[in-house]
């Protein structure tokens, strides 16, 4: 024990101006061993920079002490060397940190260097590419600035005022990483999962909350969900087809399903919302989760003998329906095919715009035949006079099987056709998502207050057209049906739409800065990281007593 004092006591002088150490702001990269110095810090966001010198350490032990009444710390650091738990401690890294002298730190290296190897990062695909560890403030800095592209970043740091230094290996990939990984934090912060908890109480229009093992949101308005029920077995109208899209509307760090319905009571079939679910992976549990749901919310889908839902070609997506709803028929959307069909022209290098359009008209014209034998017919003059023959085996191995689940033959038994399943229109749902591009910077809770408003804007236009207001045509025997007893909702344009909804989140983003200083309890939250403080600082314990032993022997 006095051995180690007396240490402590000769490293405690090299902090003395006699001791004749540099004393630097920027921190080394790679010093040699036997190198000492002191690092000094001006602004908070450096304080840890002095942890990234370009070597791999972890942190085994620290050591508290006193040193002429003030309270001491010692830092000790053993070398990464390889992949999974493969450190020495031929080459070590030392640290002292003492109230007596505000924000300062001793930095010392002892052992033998030529033990250094480089590698690369754990996760990273490209393994030839050594990791080096960027500094806590030039992460601080990139994730600070979410509003700018990684590419204005990127040069910002670079032009940076001498005497800033940027790590070489930092590229604008590492800065989009970093944005997002601010802007996911932000998205799931306490405020945000407490004010998503509350709108599941105040507006019934969030359903669901899953945080583990990811995110997962559903929502609905069980007004939407009986509007729905309303159209099933009459004998004036088709059966309201469905659809579910997956892939169209990604933001960034979470996936937007949207369930929709054909309301079958207009001419013009219009697309209308059902159900909506936001989740972080796109994964075969999210969606049996939510047709699980669908099955529990609407048992009379049982019932329906002619009900159909068109998807995308996803494997998961379809083993879910087939296990939730299995009554129910699927289809593939042809549109989503048509993309394929794009991606595949692209690949093929056919790439002249004239000969894609040719290409997009086989497939429509195919699409749209009379029966499985007449598109077989037209197919095979297509494979044999007219195709390119890479084209040709595509075709046939991923489209032509598809093709009975696709064709304007499989959909005229429901009353449909191929216009019925195309959500492109410019007063569609889709069309009005596709404009509001706010979706990147909203947190969780204001996505779904956006999604509520889309919501009840949609609800509002058939309201409008059951009295023959609007957009939506109702159908002749029914004019008589629907009577103006109640408030008449009033016209909103897309654009009004959108402006409300970017007033609104504005309004409650300006509360939540407002209310940032209010503590809100969160017990779960609380009880992990408690937990996981107490077997930090037991290991650490352990890492301590090692430590001190190790250095008594010596």
């Amino acid at each position: 024990m006095a051995n180690r004092m007396q240490r402590y006591e000769a490293q405690m002088r090299l902090f003395e101006p006699e001791a004749n150490l540099p004393v630097l702001s920027e921190v080394p990269l790679r010093p040699k061993a036997g190198f000492q110095y002191i690092y000094k810090w001006d602004s908070t966001t450096k304080r840890k920079d002095w942890r990234a010198d370009g070597y791999r350490w972890r942190q085994n032990a620290t050591v508290k002490f006193k040193h002429d009444e003030a309270n001491c710390k010692r830092y000790y650091f053993k070398l990464k060397v390889g992949p999974g738990n493969d450190y020495t401690n031929d080459f070590s890294k030392h640290a002292i940190e003492c109230s007596l002298y505000d924000k300062q730190l001793l930095i010392w290296y002892q052992g033998d260097d030529s033990v250094v190897v480089d590698f690369s990062h754990g996760n990273a695909k490209d393994t030839e590419k050594e990791f080096r560890r960027t500094t806590p403030s030039i992460l601080s800095q990139m994730k600070s600035v979410k509003e700018k592209l990684p590419l204005e970043v990127y040069s910002e740091l670079i032009h940076q005022p001498e005497g800033d230094t940027m790590d070489a290996s930092i590229n604008t990939q590492q800065i989009h990483n970093a944005q997002k990984s601010a802007q996911k934090a932000e998205h799931l912060s306490l405020d945000t999962l407490c004010n998503l908890n509350e709108l599941r109480s105040e507006t019934h229009f969030v359903s669901d909350i899953h945080l583990a093992p990811s995110l997962l949101v559903i929502c609905f308005k069980t007004n939407t969900i009986e509007e729905f029920k309303h159209l099933f077995h009459r004998e004036d109208l088709f059966t309201p087809s469905l659809s579910y899209d997956s892939s169209t509307f990604q933001m960034d760090d979470y996936n937007l399903s949207i369930l929709t319905y054909r309301q079958t009571e207009f001419e013009d079939l219009p697309v209308t919302p059902l159900m909506y679910m936001i989740h972080e992976k796109k994964v075969e549990k999210a969606h049996n989760f939510f047709f699980m749901r669908l099955n529990e919310l609407i048992p009379e889908l049982k019932a329906v003998e002619t009900m159909i839902i068109a998807t995308e070609n996803d494997e998961a997506i379809v083993n879910a329906m087939q296990k939730y709803i299995p009554h129910v028929t699927i289809f593939r959307n042809w549109q989503h095919a048509l993309q394929d069909i794009n991606k595949s022209l692209q690949n093929l290098e056919i790439t002249d715009c004239h000969e894609v359009k040719e290409y997009e008209s086989d497939f429509i014209r195919l699409l749209d035949q009379e029966s499985c034998g007449d598109y077989k017919s037209i197919l095979a003059q297509m494979y044999l006079k007219k195709w390119n023959r890479d084209f040709s085996n595509y075709f046939d191995e991923h489209i032509d099987g598809h093709m009975n689940r696709m064709g304007a033959w499989a959909f005229r038994p429901f009353g449909l056709s191929l216009d019925a399943i195309d959500c492109s229109s410019n007063e569609s749902l889709y069309s009005t998502l596709k404009r509001f591009d706010g979706w990147k910077s909203y947190t969780i809770d204001m996505m779904v207050v956006s999604l509520m408003r889309i919501d009840e804007f949609f609800m509002d236009k058939i309201t409008r057209g059951r009295l023959g207001l609007g957009d939506y045509a109702l159908r002749d025997h029914l004019s008589e049906t629907y009577s103006q007893e109640d408030a008449v909702p009033d016209a909103v344009s897309v654009e009004q739409l959108i402006n409300f909804i970017e007033c609104e989140t504005k309004s409650r983003r300006n509360m939540r800065k407002r209310m940032s200083g209010t503590k809100r309890p969160f017990l779960v939250d609380i009880e992990i990281k408690e937990e996981t403080e107490k077997r930090r600082q037991i290991s650490q314990a352990v890492d301590t007593v090692v430590q001190e032993l190790l250095e008594d022997e010596a």
